[in-house]
């Protein structure tokens, strides 16, 4: 292959399939860095490849620099992610445990509203017996049963009682 059908050639064409086996005396060199394009080191008549190895050298050194400045900047953005996803995490958690104390706390305060209802509802119903005792002749079973009934439902009765 002639150093004009070289250079012609495609940066993506490695072979030609119709090269011949005679020595052009072109020595090249292909350097890449994986997705990025590569980089063509060529004999010429007035620089050979092996007057040109600083140039090889050189380069090779811009790519440790390149590739290890990328895999630096990969390693924080995977740090900030993950230190974003840990403050996501934590934030959620904090959310959920005040939701938490949030339903206990409405479940406190219903239990002590449905307390105050029975316990007026015992009150009421002690006081309509005293009244129905009153005025009325009232059987002293039925009395019995009715106060009975008004202590089941009174909390504080129930409390006194389960201490």
């Amino acid at each position: 292959m002639t150093k004009e059908q070289l250079k012609a050639r495609s940066q993506w064409e490695t072979r030609d399939y119709n090269t011949v086996d005679e020595p052009s005396g072109i020595l090249r060199m292909r350097m890449a860095r994986g997705d990025a394009h590569p980089k063509d080191i060529l004999d010429t008549p007035d620089a050979p490849l092996e007057t040109r190895l600083n140039d090889v050298m050189i380069w090779l050194f811009q790519h440790a620099i390149t590739v290890a400045e990328r895999d630096r900047r990969a390693e924080e953005a995977r740090i900030a992610a993950a230190e974003r996803a840990r403050k996501e995490h934590d934030a959620e958690i904090a959310r959920w445990k005040a939701e938490e104390r949030r339903r206990k706390e409405k479940e406190r305060v219903d239990a002590l509203l449905d307390d105050v209802k029975d316990w007026r509802k015992a009150v009421d119903l002690r006081a309509y017996v005293a009244a129905a005792a009153a005025t009325l002749e009232l059987n002293e079973e039925w009395k019995t049963w009715a106060l009975a009934v008004a202590d089941k439902i009174d909390p504080l009765i129930e409390a006194k009682a389960g201490s």
